[in-house]
């Protein structure tokens, strides 16, 4: 009497899976297991009717929380992908032991695009927040080319470039007239 106490206790709860253990444990403590609606009516007809009359009914008005457990008619609930995450962060909490909260959350990254990947390969339907987020691919623009006269009054004064190393001013000393060659090893 108690555990079904419990169970109606529990069948008032928000979340589909504990509603759901709820009414399980509640077919349970009636002495049933629990089966869906589906698996009740292709039952033989004396255990339907068993289920039914186990059914409290004060006042011949029959208890709904009681009913939906012997007749099966809580659906199962289906498991979002914040609930996997979830469940997935709690089995493989032995993997994530020491871990930095950088290293957790790198560890983390690729399993959560994961689930995008499935979701969308095997056409789930799934409803991601920012999971075909993309930008827009706007026309290709080119870039305008320096004029003549910018170069040759910027780039090509002397002096212009004195102030950037030897790579940056593409000599790197290589091509330098004034360095002093080195005497050749394989004559």
């Amino acid at each position: 009497m108690i555990e079904a106490w419990e169970a109606r206790l529990a069948d008032n709860s928000e979340d589909a899976e504990a509603r759901y253990e709820a009414t399980r444990d509640l077919a349970r403590a009636r002495g049933h297991r629990y089966l869906d609606a589906g698996a009740v009516a292709k039952l033989p007809v004396e255990d339907v009717v068993e289920r039914i009359e186990a059914i409290p009914a004060p006042a011949n008005q029959p208890d709904p929380v009681e009913a939906a457990a012997l007749l099966g008619t809580v659906p199962e609930p289906r498991i979002t992908v914040t609930k996997t995450l979830e469940l997935y962060w709690t089995l493989a909490r032995e993997k994530t032991f020491g871990k930095s909260e950088d290293q957790l959350r790198r560890w983390q990254a690729p399993r959560k695009k994961a689930i995008k990947t499935v979701n969308t390969m095997k056409r789930l339907g799934l409803d991601l927040p920012l999971g075909e987020l993309s930008f827009k691919e706007g026309e290709a623009r080119t870039r305008p080319p320096f004029s003549n006269d910018w170069i040759t009054t910027r780039l090509l004064t002397p002096g212009a470039l004195d102030g950037l190393n030897g790579q940056a001013r593409g000599t790197d000393g290589r091509n330098d007239p004034a360095r002093p060659r080195r005497a050749a090893y394989f004559d």
